[in-house]
């Protein structure tokens, strides 16, 4: 049997991830099958079980493969400003694009993913927490700044804001609908008034 030159094998690996993130986006983890994932891949079903663990596999290595681009993503947005505030909107911006330009995987990491029974302490929670960390330490530099109130709980203000923002950007992928992003800025600053200063 011919080897596979190490080209053909990356070629391999990244048509099943492709085929897997639109299969496991579009039908969701519990309906995704491994034949259609390898059927649009253009692989064997038994080829996949040489890359992969399985479903579970593709899923986690897909979600592993997102949430790198979208930490370098955020990581980005927030250094290339300059300034607590112009930062915080930044991050809110990035954020939010994150939902409008991928908004079926997003749709299945809420509906599906984060709601398993073994989410907390997963590899995936802890990409989580590696990405909302960027705005714990945004808030502590804030802080540090004076730009924003020494009493402010960072955990407090994380759990406000993407919480509020998923709210906000759920309606329109439970709808499919293009997202609104000129909307960031007001979100942002509607947050930060009520916790940059002291006596405004």
């Amino acid at each position: 049997m011919p080897r596979i030159s190490p080209q053909r094998q990356l070629d391999r690996y990244e048509a099943i991830m492709a085929a897997a993130r639109s299969v496991l986006a579009t039908k969701g983890y519990d309906f995704a099958a491994i034949a259609e994932i390898a059927r649009l891949a253009d692989v064997s079903d038994g080829l996949i079980y040489r890359y992969f663990d399985g479903k579970q596999g593709l899923l986690i290595a897909v979600l592993d493969e997102f949430y790198h681009r979208v930490i370098d993503g955020l990581e980005a947005a927030v250094q290339g400003e300059q300034g607590f505030r112009p930062r915080f909107a930044a991050l809110v911006r990035q954020h939010l694009s994150v939902f409008a330009s991928d908004p079926a995987l997003c749709r299945l990491f809420l509906t599906e993913v984060r709601t398993a029974a073994d989410y907390v302490g997963s590899r995936i929670f802890q990409l989580n927490r590696q990405y909302t960390s960027i705005l714990l330490r945004l808030i502590e530099e804030g802080v540090a700044e004076g730009a924003v109130r020494g009493d402010v709980d960072p955990r407090l203000i994380r759990d406000l804001l993407f919480g509020g923002l998923e709210h906000f950007a759920w309606r329109y992928i439970r709808a499919d609908k293009a997202m609104d992003l000129s909307a960031s800025q007001v979100l942002a600053d509607t947050l930060l008034d009520g916790v940059c200063g002291v006596g405004r």
